[in-house]
């Protein structure tokens, strides 16, 4: 009796012990900044005493932060017969926005946090001016309104006049929105004021894909700038974190006009086709196949938004697609797009035979109308193969022999038939 006495007093002990431990936990957040700029990191800390185990749930901060870093840490402690737990996290934040924004309350386990609040400011205005050591700018052309589907050309230029470890520049994230790098990245050096920068330059070329607003965020740029370790050394440590952020930007996207009328909706600046035979047009014979090459090139498009060529087969002669090619390159400041499509075209007789007149509708984002690129009918001169039987005359005389015979059977049945009948009467008058 008495040892189960002691029994359920240790147990109770236990028990109010860790009642009071959860009492005593609880979970905080705090921020080393209340008022910054949206080019500068803000540091949250959040710290969990004599909590259960648990991560934090940082989802709730990718509406108006990105999460650039991340750490955390923990200490025990046993003092006067009481043990105690603190375990931080340390998260890097770069906010989305400007203007008021809203931290909220963070799980961890089964406590939360409070919510926060900051005010982001707006970056400098002229950066350059200011002899910054790192900055971004964007461009895009057009910078007014375009129509779904047409080329806006996005360049990102990176500045920075000191060495940097751990970088990265973001790309362009777009909702509703196709976007193409193009090209490599081109490197070079700038003077601006008094400071010798050198410069990464990126292009894209974005191709909204609804009508209505375009929101193309800003591009961020974060890294360490490299600092040498004392004495003689090789190699460098990371120093102090520099961001560097664009503001974002706003474009109306213009539905496709009624005035166009075309088949395949093609905003562009300029559009050709072009067609050559590969073989020697003098030597062409019936029965052998020849393989023609369809070249159409637009400016202020990529080659996957323009349309496949085909060719219908016809009486003169029988086509075959055979393989494409696809490509883009910028030049100059415009990018322009190729689509090669190639056929084999087998003539089914000698003689003259046309190939068809081809025609692309697309609309000239210059002028504000629609055009025809026209690429003119060919004529073919064919001749005779005396390895083999000239098709089409082979398949007249087959088509006039079957009639033939049909003409034939028609006219047996027709006389069986009356032959009949003279039966049947003969019969009735029997």
């Amino acid at each position: 009796m008495v040892r189960q006495l002691h029994l359920f007093q240790i147990l109770g002990l236990c028990f109010l012990v860790l009642y009071s431990q959860q009492l005593l936990a609880e979970v905080t957040a705090e921020t080393n900044r209340s008022v910054l700029s949206i080019d500068e990191t803000l540091m949250l800390r959040i710290v969990q005493t004599n909590g259960s185990d648990g991560d934090p749930d940082l989802s709730v901060l990718k509406k108006n932060f990105q999460i650039l870093d991340q750490s955390q840490s923990q200490s025990f402690s046993f003092i006067n017969g009481r043990s105690s737990s603190s375990h931080t996290w340390t998260i890097t934040l770069l906010a989305n926005n400007t203007g008021e924004l809203t931290i909220p309350a963070i799980s961890v386990g089964n406590e939360q946090t409070q919510a926060l609040k900051v005010f982001i400011n707006k970056p400098s205005a002229t950066p350059a001016q200011d002899g910054k050591e790192v900055f971004v700018e964007v461009t895009i052309s057009p910078d007014e309104q375009v129509y779904v589907q047409q080329q806006i050309l996005l360049t990102v230029s990176l500045y920075h006049r000191v060495r940097f470890s751990n970088a990265s520049l973001s790309e362009p994230q777009l909702e509703n929105a196709v976007v193409e790098r193009i090209g490599n990245e081109n490197n070079f050096q700038k003077l601006i004021g008094e400071h010798n920068y050198n410069v990464v330059e990126r292009r894209y070329a974005i191709y909204p894909q609804q009508s209505g607003l375009l929101e193309i965020p800003g591009i961020t740029f974060s890294g360490n700038i490299e600092r040498q370790q004392g004495g003689f050394s090789f190699f460098s440590r990371p120093g102090r974190r520099v961001i560097s952020r664009t503001e974002s930007i706003s474009m109306d996207v213009l539905p496709i006009p009624d005035a166009f009328t075309g088949q395949n909706w093609l905003p562009a600046k300029h559009i050709t086709i072009e067609s050559s035979i590969l073989e020697n047009e003098q030597s062409i014979k019936a029965g052998e196949a020849l393989t023609r090459r369809i070249v159409v090139s637009a400016v202020g498009l990529i080659g996957s938004q323009l349309p496949a060529i085909n060719i219908p087969s016809t009486s003169d002669y029988k086509s075959y697609p055979d393989k494409e090619t696809i490509s883009s390159q910028l030049i100059g400041d415009e990018i322009v797009g190729t689509r090669q499509d190639s056929m084999a075209i087998i003539p089914v007789r000698s003689g003259k035979i046309t190939l068809p007149e081809l025609k692309i509708d697309w609309w000239n984002t210059d002028t504000q109308q629609q055009e025809t690129t026209i690429l003119p009918a060919k004529t073919l001169s064919v001749a005779k193969n005396a390895a083999m039987p000239d098709l089409a005359q082979s398949a007249v005389k087959e088509k006039s022999k079957i009639k033939t015979a049909l003409n034939q059977s028609a006219v047996q049945e027709q006389s069986m038939l009356q032959e009949n009948l003279s039966h049947e009467d003969s019969r009735a008058e029997s």
